[in-house]
C-alpha cells in the first residue's frame, strides 16, 4: 500500500475512534426515540428504576447531586463497583460534570461485565432537563 493509502487508512481509523467517543452507545439508547438526548435517555431509565451513580469528586458531590445518587468517583469504580446495588444486570445511570468521566466510568463497568450502564452526561444538564 502506498504512503497516501496508509495515511488515509490511519485518518479513517482516527475518525472512527473519535466518533465512537462522542456518539451514544446503542445500549444507552435502546428503546429511546432516535433523537433523544443523553439526558432524556437517563431520565427515562431513572423513571424505570435505574440506580443513579455520581462519579464526580467528593467536593463536587458535596456541592450538589441528584437525589438518591450513589457517590463513587470514576477512578475508584474498578475497586468499588460491588457497592452498587442490584448487581451486574441492574440498569444504572452514570453522570459527572460534562459526561467525560461518566463515559470512562461506563467503559470501566462494561469491562467488568455490567450490561445496563448509561452515560447520563453532566449534572447541570440533568438538573435542567429534570422531568416535572
Amino acid at each position: 500500500m502506498s504512503r497516501r493509502g496508509w495515511l488515509a487508512l490511519a485518518a479513517f481509523g482516527l475518525l472512527v475512534s473519535v466518533a465512537s467517543c462522542v456518539t451514544p452507545s446503542s445500549r444507552a439508547t435502546q428503546g429511546a426515540a432516535p433523537s433523544a438526548t443523553a439526558e432524556q435517555v437517563a431520565w427515562e431509565a431513572i423513571a424505570k428504576g435505574a440506580v443513579i451513580v455520581d462519579v464526580r469528586t467528593d467536593e463536587e458531590f458535596q456541592q450538589g447531586h441528584l437525589p438518591g445518587a450513589i457517590h463513587i468517583p470514576y477512578d475508584q469504580l474498578g475497586t468499588r463497583a460491588g457497592e452498587i446495588p442490584g448487581g451486574q444486570q441492574q440498569p444504572m445511570v452514570l453522570y459527572c460534570r460534562s459526561g467525560r468521566r461518566s463515559g470512562i466510568a461506563k467503559q470501566t463497568l462494561d469491562g467488568l461485565g455490567y450490561s445496563n450502564t448509561i452515560n447520563g452526561g453532566g449534572y447541570e444538564a440533568l438538573e435542567r432537563t429534570k422531568p416535572q
